[in-house]
């Protein structure tokens, strides 16, 4: 039993530090676009300072979420679901800056739902971040039709309702594995 607790945590910090790679690399890239000048063209539809904000805020919370794991501090349920809570925000600013849904920056919104699939065993705080995500997406395109922009509604609400079909599906295949290792490790004992 105690070698599937330690499976579990495993696969976990995989799952984390696959995400804290993928953050590296997200802000790297935003930062590269914003110090290259071309924050311009990628975010007309609005103030660029919104997105240079979310991208120089993104990049600090991965710098320590990274931080944190790699000196291998304990990096409970509590504190990913508040980095990605924050990754979310950061995702949706970065996306009303570039004029919404249709920009295509709201697409990493899936990679963060799927991290935090795969690493939490609880579901509510799970459908918690769809739902957050979900309502930012509606939101934000909502503002833009009161702004007088071509709001995308119909895009907004599929990738809302993706980002739960994705959540529930990483997490019950997340927990169909967990229990075939759990029967596997019963058998071998």
């Amino acid at each position: 039993m105690a070698g599937s607790v330690r499976d579990d945590s495993a696969r976990s910090a995989t799952a984390v530090q696959l995400y804290v790679l993928y953050r590296i690399a997200f802000a790297l890239l935003f930062l590269v676009l914003l110090w290259s000048g071309r924050s311009h063209e990628l975010f007309p539809q609005s103030v660029p300072l919104y997105a240079i904000g979310a991208v120089a805020f993104s990049a600090g919370t991965t710098l320590l979420l990274a931080h944190a794991f790699w000196r291998r501090f304990a990096l409970g349920p509590s504190v990913l679901f508040a980095h990605q809570l924050l990754d979310l925000a950061a995702i949706a600013t970065v996306t009303f800056a570039s004029g919404g849904v249709g920009s295509g920056f709201a697409l990493p919104m899936i990679i963060t739902v799927a991290c935090a699939a795969a690493v939490m065993e609880v579901r509510l705080p799970l459908l918690l971040l769809a739902a957050i995500a979900s309502l930012t997406l509606l939101i934000q395109e909502s503002a833009l039709a009161l702004r007088g922009d071509a709001p995308n509604l119909f895009a907004a609400g599929l990738l809302g309702a993706l980002l739960f079909g994705i959540a529930l599906g990483i997490r019950e295949l997340s927990e169909y594995l967990r229990t075939s290792e759990r029967q596997r490790a019963l058998q071998e004992s």
